[in-house]
């Protein structure tokens, strides 16, 4: 198995078998006498998965589906693709990447009727690959009624206050409107003194949520 590339791991009563890709393949308990298997059997595991490479062809191809692959395959679109047996194994990847949450629910939700009334706002970074002016964090502005977004690209987490100055004086100045709630969560770049007296001094009211809870945002 090693000389092919797999790798095994035993955990408990169960026993592992992963393939080339890293992907989990076998799954198999400890028997009645403390062995796990049979050797003629582990190999009948390995090179059956060492035929079927359509789990490394489906990885190669951005993750397409079977299906793809096999239409692929019979009208000769790939060169060098070889013979696929494709299976109905499920990608791990693939299943987590279709996983999605159910919608928050908007009973009670009281929303904005104005432009500005409330202004949701959050920073996201860093980056592990920073842009072409070096920025490696990135605040988006959401407008509660009007669902208008604004994205302003920051080298440091320290120009944060400095952003919202100027977002402020060009977003009231577009659209008449004075800028009244500004709903946030609770990371400490938020917090500051200076963050809560420019708050004060303005009149907007400042909000805090809870951190990674946007059901309290009620914005998807």
């Amino acid at each position: 198995m090693a000389k092919n590339g797999f790798s095994v791991q035993f955990k408990g009563d169960v026993y592992y078998i992963f393939d080339v890709c890293g992907s989990k393949f076998v799954e198999l308990k400890m028997k009645n006498n403390g062995f796990y298997l049979k050797l003629d059997v582990v190999c009948e595991h390995v090179y059956r998965a060492k035929d079927n490479v359509s789990p490394l062809w489906h990885r190669r191809m951005g993750h397409f589906n079977r299906r793809t692959l096999k239409h692929m395959q019979s009208n000769d679109f790939v060169i060098y693709l070889p013979m696929l047996n494709i299976s109905d194994d499920k990608c791990d990847s693939c299943q987590v990447g279709k996983s999605h949450r159910l919608p928050f629910s908007l009973d009670g939700v009281k929303r904005a009727n104005m432009k500005l009334e409330l202004i949701h706002y959050d920073l996201c970074g860093p980056m592990k690959t920073s842009s072409m002016n070096g920025n490696k964090h990135f605040v988006l502005f959401i407008d509660d009624l009007t669902r208008m977004c604004w994205v302003y690209f920051l080298k440091s987490k320290l120009n944060v206050l400095l952003t919202f100055k100027e977002f402020k004086i060009f977003a009231e100045n577009q659209s008449d409107c004075k800028l009244k709630v500004l709903r946030i969560d609770n990371g400490g770049e938020y917090v500051s003194n200076e963050f809560n007296d420019f708050c004060r001094d303005s009149e907007i009211l400042h909000q805090l949520t809870a951190p990674r809870a946007p059901q309290q945002n009620r914005v998807c």
